[in-house]
């Protein structure tokens, strides 16, 4: 316990002392936390084998998913809480089509190149392997944009759209990657079963939206009771884990795979709790500054999964 302890401040201040090195090159703090994980993680510093210095194993840092997941979970609800009914007016529809195009266009372009790949090089890229890195191609991470839209404090046209194309394209990210890994997986096995194919990735997401909803009015109705500026944040802080708890859960209802996507249920919440709550706007602010030091952990202990010695092996 000691020792997890220590390793979580190591990297915290290794993320930290990375972003002013990171400062007068003109890179956001996001790369100087990914290059802090990286040395402190199991291919460098980690390799010394010294409990606390680093992470000693990538087995060791994989135990601490829970912390990336909790940090996924603020993010979206971050990113839901731009979604404030007069600006999802103005520019709804652009950026549906936007984040439509994008998608869409992305999957075409990297499964269609893989594809054409396979027909010279049919022992370097099987169908399968084309299709699903095309669906994967078509997803955003929004942890990143967020981290810099955030210290840059960017504002605009472009920033306005970006957050809520970022959140439409994780949805429809979704449906894409459904659709493409059962294509592969018929492909593969020969067997389609197309009840799953169609009905899994609806249910995922209006299930995520559902229970993102309840969540959100249940916290913007609760909020109300509580007057006190530490004891609303709390109560966020306990929602968001709260969601985060239950998108992990999964049923199999008829051979219908059921579960939840976490980024679109604390999305969901985000959005339906600041459309409801008339003190959103300043909880939030309190949030931001509550989970800096978690947001840096989160990209510290993504930079450590790096497997270094396999860009030097790429490389040579």
């Amino acid at each position: 316990m000691t020792n997890v302890v220590l390793c979580l401040g190591v990297a915290i201040l290794a993320g930290l002392l990375m972003t002013r090195l990171c400062k007068p090159l003109g890179l956001p703090a996001v790369t100087g936390y990914l290059v802090a994980g990286i040395l402190i993680g199991p291919y460098c510093l980690g390799q010394l084998g010294i409990d606390g210095l680093g992470f000693t194993s990538l087995h060791y840092v994989e135990s601490l998913s829970v912390i990336c997941d909790v940090a996924l979970g603020f993010i979206a609800f971050t990113i839901g809480n731009e979604f404030r009914l007069a600006q999802v007016k103005a520019i709804g529809k652009q950026a549906a089509i936007v984040s439509t195009c994008a998608a869409l266009l992305a999957t075409i372009l990297v499964g269609g190149g893989l594809l054409i790949i396979h027909q010279f090089m049919p022992d370097v890229v099987s169908v399968p392997t084309a299709l699903i890195m095309g669906a994967i191609a078509a997803a955003t991470a929004p942890a990143a944009t967020v981290m810099v839209v955030k210290q840059y404090k960017a504002k605009g046209p472009v920033t306005t759209i970006l957050l809520p194309v970022v959140a439409l394209d994780d949805a429809i990210g979704l449906i894409i990657f459904a659709v493409c890994f059962g294509a592969a997986k018929a492909f593969a096995t020969g067997y389609l079963n197309v009840l799953s194919l169609v009905l899994e990735p609806i249910i995922e997401i209006a299930a995520s939206l559902a229970v993102g909803s309840v969540l959100g009015a249940g916290l913007a109705f609760v909020e109300r009771f509580f007057h006190s500026r530490s004891k609303r944040l709390s109560l966020t802080v306990a929602f968001v884990l709260l969601g985060v708890a239950i998108s992990t859960l999964k049923f199999n209802i008829g051979g219908i795979h059921v579960g939840f996507s976490s980024l679109l249920l604390s999305m969901m919440m985000g959005t339906v709790f600041c459309n409801l709550c008339d003190f959103s706007e300043e909880l939030m602010d309190r949030l931001d500054r509550w989970t800096g030091p978690l947001f840096a952990l989160f990209y510290v202990i993504s930079g450590a999964h790096l497997r270094c010695k396999l860009i030097v092996l790429i490389y040579q």
